[in-house]
């Protein structure tokens, strides 16, 4: 588990994104459907997938937080506490602007690893590539 410190003065514990598994991806992958679920024209909408993998690798991450301000009542007007994502990952919405931008930076490599880009064979001058030379 790693401390980061966050915009808004609080700190955020997140697991080692070693130790992700297959359950994980597969909550964040189902997620994702879901928040294509019921878009007007059939089609996925790719800003709503993109947000919810991304809030799906926080909720999978954070182990723990401190913050020094307080989410914003629930639409009954019931006050919230601070739950970790896993456990409502509609937490998330109540973060910062900048604590959001600032775990969304934290967690993009292992959202990179769990769903990595398909190899391009074009690329394979690149030597990040995972393609080697089509000649090869």
């Amino acid at each position: 588990m790693s401390r980061h410190e966050l915009p808004s003065g609080g700190c955020v514990y997140l697991r080692d994104d070693r130790m992700l598994r297959a359950k994980d991806q597969k909550r964040i992958m189902r997620g994702a459907r879901a928040a294509t679920n019921g878009s007007s024209n059939g089609q996925p909408d790719i800003l709503e997938v993109g947000l919810s993998v991304t809030d799906g690798v926080i909720a999978a991450l954070v182990e723990d937080w401190k913050l020094p301000y307080d989410p914003d009542p629930a639409g009954d007007g019931t006050p919230r506490q601070w739950v970790l994502p896993s456990a409502d990952p509609t937490i998330v919405d109540e973060l910062s602007m900048g604590d959001y931008n600032k775990l969304c930076e934290l967690v993009a490599d292992a959202q990179k690893a769990a769903f990595p880009s398909k190899p391009d064979p074009t690329d394979y001058e690149d030597p990040l590539s995972p393609t080697g030379p089509a000649n090869a």
